[in-house]
């Protein structure tokens, strides 16, 4: 999978391990191996509110709010990710999702290290990575439930040429690297960035 390579490179490289395994998956086209069913998952931030189920994995101790229109997937067998959330038809050939990804963190990296990347390096691997026209919009440190996250909202080309917009938070908890990756279009990724915010606001550790 993706970004291996980079280990010895960069020893913060599990923040962004596997992005384009993730967003090549989420990419696939209909008549490809994910379903789903034949209905619109959109819905805007003023319909989520009264629809919201809740997702909690033991074995991370975990939990987080989401639309329960959204199709979920757990632990996907042909992705690193503990659960996925999709939503929608497939748009600009990206499929919006919402994706937690555990991995482990290297014994010398702890949450203070991770924080300390920096926005080139990132970049750097992002575009070794094979994404193309990255455009970094926002990055910095955010905090979800008192943690602070490492945090990241760009915009790239991918391999097949879908042009996708990611939002994505990484935090180190009990020597284990959590990154929550929101993925779209860009062309609809401000239509359900408040659905995106609302899943990834409400994610706490138990």
């Amino acid at each position: 999978m993706c970004c291996y390579q980079y280990r010895v490179r960069v020893t913060v490289q599990p923040t962004i391990r596997c992005i384009s395994g993730i967003a090549g998956y989420i990419t696939r086209k209909s008549n490809e191996p994910i379903t789903i069913e034949a209905k619109d998952f959109f819905i805007d931030g003023e319909a989520i509110a009264s629809r919201l189920q809740t997702y909690r994995d033991n074995e991370y101790d975990f939990s987080f709010r989401y639309p329960g229109d959204w199709r979920r997937v757990v632990r996907p067998l042909d992705m690193p990710s503990i659960v996925v959330l999709i939503a929608g038809q497939v748009d600009d050939g990206v499929t919006p999702c919402v994706a937690v990804i555990a991995t482990p963190a290297p014994p010398d990296v702890s949450n203070e290290v991770l924080l300390g990347i920096s926005k080139a390096v990132f970049q750097s691997i992002i575009e070794n990575d094979g994404f193309n026209n990255v455009n970094i919009l926002d990055f910095g440190i955010k905090e979800l439930d008192g943690k602070k996250y490492l945090t990241c909202h760009f915009q790239a080309t991918m391999v097949d040429d879908s042009r996708v917009e990611i939002l994505q938070f990484a935090h180190i908890h009990n020597g284990e690297e959590f990154t929550i990756r929101a993925i779209g279009s860009q062309t609809n990724f401000d239509k359900n960035r408040p659905t995106f915010d609302s899943i990834i606001n409400s994610f706490q550790f138990d």
